[in-house]
């Protein structure tokens, strides 16, 4: 949930922080509450644009806590779709058609690890579709893995 990232990157001790339940092990990050600072220093209400489906927790702490306008995309779901349909060539089309803002209209874009199951062509262009609906001074959230180069 998003409100249990904000614990992260705070400063103090690392005994300050509430250890993980269950298995999973929690890796202190400044990047998500730099996001949250960049996206609410936008304007009022900030939108935000989530790649993924609709989380009740997400929804409630973007907009009752942060005011935020949340805008839903689910752009996870269409990837299911065309990966169980076999068609993921077509994602670069659902890429460029997908999203319908106007440019320069959207102040945070969460994206997760959602380009990391994209092949090259779908990933550039979504990259460009994100830098021209993002606002100047907006901020991209986004988890990337990295795999083995090709060397040519």
């Amino acid at each position: 949930m998003l409100s249990d990232l904000l614990k992260w990157g705070k400063r103090g001790d690392a005994a300050d922080i509430a250890p993980p339940k269950g298995a999973e092990v929690v890796v202190p990050s400044k990047a998500f509450p730099k996001f949250l600072n960049a996206v609410k220093n936008q304007g009022d209400p900030s939108i935000v644009l989530d790649f993924g489906p609709v989380i009740g927790g997400n929804v409630a702490f973007l907009g009752d806590r942060l005011g935020c306008k949340l805008l839903i995309e689910d752009l996870v779901s269409e990837l299911d779709r065309h990966k169980k349909a076999g068609t993921t060539e077509g994602l670069t089309a659902v890429m460029e058609s997908r999203l319908r803002n106007d440019d320069a209209s959207v102040d945070g874009v969460l994206c997760w690890d959602f380009f990391d199951f994209l092949d090259k062509a779908a990933a550039q262009t979504l990259a460009r579709q994100i830098a021209r609906i993002l606002k100047p001074g907006g901020a991209v959230m986004g988890f990337f893995c990295s795999t083995a180069v090709e060397r040519a």
